[in-house]
């Protein structure tokens, strides 16, 4: 769990549903298979809080670590949080925003995600081959970028897709990538800035 910005007596919570990883498929209609994981919580009576880690894709990303691909697959994560599940409580969901030709949602998130994650490696989970990342730092320590962001929808081939327009961002005050990760078993791979 990533260390909390404020509002200290507000943790953040697991999936109230019992999902440990969560699979989507994204972009719809790729066959892509996206694993991530995510924790919530309502903080300080009005914000919308949700700190959410890829762990891997199924599609190969490329041979260069883009962090502009790895921001769209954590918006498309988030906007299954949101529009599907929902841990937030009552008043929430996709109906609850509206079509982006009549604004934004009146509901703001703050999107949290790791400040630093390597370059993508080969990995076979449940008997799949995934592309993965990790953080290359310690989120537990506060190296959080955070961003807040409010959504509209557009109509797809696939139905409603959720459109995040983001209002600010924020880095935490101190933080430096180191330039080489490990992860545990494989060679060393670099290590990627992510925070605006």
């Amino acid at each position: 769990m990533p260390i909390l910005p404020d509002c200290p007596g507000q943790p953040f919570l697991p999936d109230p549903y019992g999902h440990d990883i969560i699979e989507i498929e994204s972009p719809p209609g790729s066959g892509c298979i996206v694993k991530f994981r995510y924790c919530w919580r309502k903080a300080c009576g009005t914000l919308n809080d949700i700190y959410i880690e890829i762990i891997g894709t199924t599609c190969d990303p490329g041979p260069f670590f883009d962090p502009s691909h790895y921001k769209k697959l954590v918006e498309a994560c988030m906007a299954h949080v949101v529009a599907v599940f929902y841990p937030w409580g009552s008043g929430g969901g996709i109906e609850n925003i509206p079509p982006c030709s009549e604004g934004l949602s009146q509901t703001i998130w703050r999107l949290g995600t790791p400040s630093c994650t390597s370059d993508w490696f080969v990995k076979w989970i449940d008997g799949k081959l995934y592309f993965v990342t990790e953080p290359c730092n310690v989120v537990e320590l506060g190296t959080t970028c955070w961003n807040t962001v409010k959504y509209c929808w557009i109509e797809t081939e696939y139905g409603k897709e959720l459109i995040p327009k983001v209002q600010s961002t924020g880095a935490p005050g101190i933080w430096q990538c180191p330039p080489i990760y490990k992860p545990d078993g494989y060679q060393n791979v670099e290590c990627n800035a992510l925070c605006e």
